[in-house]
């Protein structure tokens, strides 16, 4: 599979360059990136999140609930992301 080259930049990072992420090499440096099959995204986006206390929890107790393993998470103010691993059925 051919790798396009893009340029991943922060919001709160002055420097225009970014991050580029490519293909190629440099010597002495080790670059990677990780990717993994059967993964489900989910993303929850709500103005009642921003500063409110117990959003996540209950989120999080519904999770609990169903028996889910979160396998990683990503926050915002007002959004949280979540990906886990989709049993095969």
């Amino acid at each position: 599979m051919p790798i396009f080259p893009s340029v991943c930049l922060i919001q709160w990072n002055l420097q225009p360059r970014g991050l580029l992420i490519s293909n190629d090499t440099e010597k002495g440096k080790i670059k990677a990136v990780a990717a993994k099959d059967n993964i489900t995204a989910i993303k929850i986006k709500s103005s009642r999140m921003l500063l409110a206390h117990g959003f996540l929890r209950k989120v999080f107790e519904i999770f609990e609930s169903y028996q889910t393993s979160i396998d990683m998470i990503c926050t915002s103010e007002v959004g949280v992301s979540v990906s886990m691993i989709t049993p095969n059925i």
